[in-house]
């Protein structure tokens, strides 16, 4: 409800921008997709029969982080979203700002941190 009335807010009385209309549902989309995935694991760790049955199962789960193909699904997700925000953000700043360096350093460091809990060293 609340999306839908802020996509209305800005292409009220004039025409949207599209750049703004396809980030705002990509980072929409990418945000329902991460609490979904969240939600998914939060079942999986607390209704398994299996975890449910052994001593601190649910704390388990969520320590395997590496074996964990939901959460690393997630966390991919999250970082597509940051990246498109900080990208979003270098666009309508300018060019020449600062924030590009600050951009692409988290998102290799996120990056670097997923394939890192990926493939320990």
């Amino acid at each position: 409800m609340l999306f839908g009335s802020c996509v209305h807010g800005i292409s009220i009385g004039r025409p949207a921008h599209r750049l703004l209309l396809f980030a705002t549902s990509f980072q929409f989309a990418m945000a329902t997709a991460h609490v979904i995935l969240m939600f998914v694991q939060a079942m999986i760790a607390f209704t398994n029969m299996t975890i449910a049955a052994t001593p601190d199962g649910a704390n388990l789960y969520y320590a395997a982080t590496g074996e964990n193909h939901i959460f690393l699904a997630s966390q991919s997700v999250y970082i597509v979203n940051s990246f498109a925000q900080e990208l979003l953000l270098v666009s309508r700043c300018g060019k020449r700002d600062l924030f590009l360096c600050f951009a692409f350093y988290r998102y290799f460091y996120a990056l670097y941190s997923l394939l890192h809990i990926l493939w320990p060293t």
